[in-house]
Parts: structure tokens; sequence; C-alpha cells
């Protein structure tokens, strides 16, 4: 039988009982559990030392069954949730010194301020993509869209604010159609300010299009809304002076209050349309309703309050249904994305679980398994999220300090339960982060960026500084929301959410690259399609496919 705890050791101890026991009796005097930081020293003073074996006087280990030894090999799962908790508080955590001689003179004094100064020596030139000659290379509805914006900027004087829904599902090229309408405005504004901001709800959807969250760029709160005054009214006034168009992208997280709460906040941007919806700012949608809905609301077509009438008055609408993340022809490939559609559709299938549970770990060789070890984990709940990311940490067996989270930001879009409100984080050299702050936007360095630390040091006398960042070995499925990943291993929790699975599953590119841990039974997946929600989408979807835009702003612009 053999012991491989994370893939890492192999320890033949036993083919018989007899064989195990006998074993056993040699190796347990200096056994200790693979969480355990020892040294080969400890264990040929052990080895050397007679007195721990006792020939005399057999130990109790021979009344045992050989399931009971087995079992104590493996920490429980309580005792290594507690043992967590004392991550940056044992013995070489406390001891060691992190004021590394190594690290040269001019980099321990410059480094407090390193990005400052680089910003300011270094400029990174933002080029724009040409969108005139992008035109040709873009889909028909992707330039379509174009268009329509493109126009309503040229006769933006005459026209009303514009409405308007870019709806995809995964995968089919939003973040890039964002980009381009970026790109495009800047250029058409010429030496005039951008005339466009683009938000996000949260801090990872902000990162391939390099936004701002809502709440951090609106100044909104994350329950009531307090009227900006003063000096704040009216930094807030200049920010948004030029801006004429506000992207936001993963429509599926807002709902009604939210938007309601943006409403009011841009009438405040814009005194003189006090009373006009938005302050007569041009709004685009763009995301998937079929993907996770709002945090403690509703999604926006449903209800009756203020937020959802808003949503009401958006009359231009694009879709776009060509999907580019999981492409491919082969019979893997038309495999998973029909998947994908069954679970946004809220049809699964028995053929489709089974081939889900072919990524289990069941279906899977131990190489494969272990080519997972380092990938994104996905998980429904925070907490599941921190003890995974701790057992990664725990498992690097090196020092790991203590510090405090800081990202600068007054105003969150997030939950009072949730991890990132966590200001107690834990740093080790090798750790996998993500950045929860925009620290260097032109330089990539921005919320929701991904790294690893490399080196650790600050000065003698000195407490570790705060630091926007977090561990990102595990996200929750919430968090990755927008994001592509090369590989990932999910869990979909107990309680089947169609919006959830889709979400999680949807991540990776290639069906090799997916990853299914715990496996689900087919009742809790099938369940799905028991979500009183889903018709209700649905139909606003096939409204929203069938409303076209106005000629007068279907023009092209070629």
């Amino acid at each position: 039988m053999l012991y491989k705890p994370f893939c890492h050791i192999v320890q033949d101890i036993g083919a018989s009982a007899a064989e195990f026991i006998t074993n056993w009796q040699t190796f347990h005097p200096f056994y200790k559990p693979w969480h355990q930081h020892y040294t080969l020293s400890d264990i040929e003073s052990v080895a050397n030392d007679t007195s721990t074996i006792d020939e005399t006087n057999p130990p109790d280990t021979m009344e045992i069954n050989e399931w009971e030894l087995l079992s104590q090999l493996h920490p429980t799962n309580e005792l290594l949730i507690n043992d967590l908790d004392m991550l940056g508080l044992r013995g070489f955590d406390d001891t060691h010194n992190w004021n590394h001689t190594t690290i040269p003179l001019d980099l321990k004094n410059n480094a407090i301020q390193f990005i400052e100064n680089s910003r300011s020596i270094h400029r990174i030139l933002q080029t724009h993509q040409h969108i005139l000659a992008t035109l040709t290379t873009l889909s028909p509805m992707k330039s379509k869209a174009l268009n329509i914006i493109s126009n309503h900027f040229a006769k933006k004087d005459y026209l009303p604010a514009l409405r308007m829904i870019i709806q995809g599902t995964t995968g089919t090229g939003k973040s890039l159609l964002i980009n381009c309408t970026k790109d495009m405005l800047i250029s058409l504004a010429s030496v005039d300010p951008s005339p466009i901001m683009l938000l996000a709800p949260t801090g990872v959807a902000t990162f391939k299009i390099q936004a701002s969250t809502i709440h951090s760029a609106l100044h909104l709160l994350i329950k009531d809304l307090m009227p900006l005054e003063g000096n704040a009214l009216a930094k807030f006034q200049e920010e948004l002076r030029d801006i004429r168009y506000i992207l936001i992208d993963e429509m599926s997280f807002i709902g009604p209050k939210l938007l309601s709460h943006i409403d009011e906040r841009l009438q405040e941007a814009f005194p003189q349309q006090r009373n006009t919806p938005f302050g007569g700012c041009s709004i685009i949608w763009v995301g998937d309703l079929g993907q996770l809905p709002p945090v403690k609301d509703i999604p926006l077509y449903a209800g009756t309050s203020h937020g959802s009438a808003l949503w009401n008055t958006f009359n231009t609408v694009i879709t776009l249904d060509t999907i580019f993340r999981q492409q491919g022809d082969n019979i893997a490939q038309v495999t998973f994305r029909n998947i994908l559609q069954n679970i946004r559709d809220t049809n699964p299938t028995i053929n489709d679980y089974n081939v889900l549970m072919s990524c289990t770990d069941s279906f899977l060789s131990e190489e494969e398994i272990c080519s997972f070890h380092d990938s994104m984990h996905l998980f429904p709940t925070n907490t599941q999220t921190m003890v995974h990311n701790k057992q990664m940490m725990k498992s690097l067996n090196t020092p790991i300090v203590i510090s405090i989270a800081g990202d600068g930001n007054t105003y969150s879009n997030i939950s009072s339960d949730d991890e990132q409100l966590a200001r107690i984080i834990l740093l080790c050299n090798g750790e996998k982060v993500m950045l929860t702050s925009n620290l260097w936007v032109s330089a990539g360095l921005v919320n929701g960026s991904l790294g690893e630390i490399v080196t650790i040091f600050y000065k003698e006398s000195t407490a570790p500084p705060h630091i926007p960042l977090k561990m990102a070995w595990a996200l929750t499925i919430h968090k990755s929301q927008g994001m592509t990943l090369p590989k990932a291993t999910i869990d979909i929790g107990k309680i089947e959410r169609q919006s959830l699975t889709f979400t999680a599953i949807s991540r990776v590119p290639y069906l090799q690259d997916l990853r299914t841990s715990p496996a689900f039974s087919f009742d809790c997946y099938s369940k799905m399609k028991d979500n009183k929600n889903i018709a209700r989408r649905k139909h606003t979807e096939e409204i929203l496919r069938s409303m076209l835009p106005s000629d007068n702003l279907l023009q092209p612009i070629l």
C-alpha cells in the first residue's frame, strides 16, 4: 500500500498486514505527519537511539487493525484546520530574519517607493488599436456595435443618450469589443480627454479591460447611498466632467438597487441634467444574464422597483453568438461547447454528466491529478477558498509573515462577510497572490492581477507594511467570473446552482484543462432545471434578441 500525500512522497509500508505491522514498529518512533516541519538530523537522532524501541514490550499497535493504523497517518480535517490557524505564529515564523543581507542596499532603500519612482521615470505608451483597420477582422455583430456607438458619438448633440446592451455568452469576445470601443472613442475624441469610463462590479472583472470598480469610481458605499457634498461633490463632478459614455461590464452582477444608486450618483455628477436618468450620460451594458446573479439582490429584469424601470429604458441591443474561448472542431471541443450550452439553458443530460465525471480523480491518472496541483481552484464558498489557500501555503514549508491588508480604497462593492474584507493577510516566498488595488494601470499592475511572491524583506525595527494582496491559489467562483484560466479545479458545492456550475466550468478553454473535484451526483446536477428564475431570464433574452437598433444608429463609419 502506498502513502502519497499531495503526490510528493511515496512510501512503501508493506503489502500485507504482517509486513505492515513490522515496518510500522520500526517506522513509528520517528514518524511525523507530512505537514509537520522536520529535518534529516531529527530522523537520524531518533533512529540511532535504541532506547526508543523496546523489544521486550511490544507496542499496543499489535492489537490495532490495519485500517486504524492507516487512519493515524493522516491528520483529521479538524486538526488540519486548527493547525492552519497557527500559520505565521509558529516558532520559525517568529524567529525568521526578513531583513535579508543578500538584498542590495539600493533596493532596500528604494523598495517602498519603487512603483512611484518607476512611474515617474518610465512612461509606458498606451497604444490604441487602429479601429478602422480592425473593423475588417471583427465579426459582423461586433462591427455593428462599433458602428452604432461611433455614429451616436458623431451625433450626440442631436440624439438622446444611448441606452445600449451588448449581450453574449462566455467566450464570445466581449472583452475585445470593450477594448475596441474604448480605443475608438478615444481616437474619435482626438485631442480631447477620453469620453468613456469603463466600470465593472468586482475587482477581478476590471482586470482584462483595465476598468475601475463601480463602487470606487462612483463613490458608492456597500449599503446605503449617501449624497456627496462640498469638496467631495466638486471633485467628483470634475472627475466626470468630460465623460459622455459609461460602459459597465458583467451586467449579470448588477441588481435593481445598485442600478438605482448608479442613476442617483450620475445625476449628482451632471447637475445640469439632474432630473434626467443617469444625468443624461450614455450607458452601455455588457455581459451575460446567464452567469452569476447579484449578491443579496435580484436580477435587473426582475421586480418592479425604480432600478427595474431604468433597465427597461434600454432599447438598443447587440447579441454576440460566436464562441471564441472554447474553440476547435474536434469531438472533445464540440462536446464541451454543447455541455456549456446545455448548462446555460438548464438542460442537463446524462451524457453531459458522464463527460464531466470523466474529469474527476476516479478517471484521471496520477500524473494528470498532479498536473492540477498548482492550478487555480474554484470553490462556492469563502471558507473553502480560505482553507485551500492556507493548505497550499503550509505545504511550502517556509517562514510566513503576518501583515495587514490595505488597498487604499474607501469604497467597496463587497459584502461584509467577503474574504477580501479580512484585514490580516499571510505572506511568504513562493506564494500565489492577487493584487487588490490599481497600483500601476499602464504596466498591468491592476486590481485582479495574478502573480507570485519572489522575495519578502522589510527594514529592521519595522513591521510589515500594509500590502494590497490576497492569497490566490484558490478563488470563489464569483470572483472568477470574467477570467480565462489555463487549468482549473472546480468544486460546485453540495447544492447545484446553474449559474455557479456554468461560470466555473466555462473558465477554461479546453475540456482536458478541467478537473472536477469532488465528484457530484447526477441528481444534484439535474436539479438546475428546477430553477424558477430561468424561465424569466430566457424570456428576457428572447425579447432582447428581437430588439433591433434604430436606423439612425446603423450608418457605417467606413
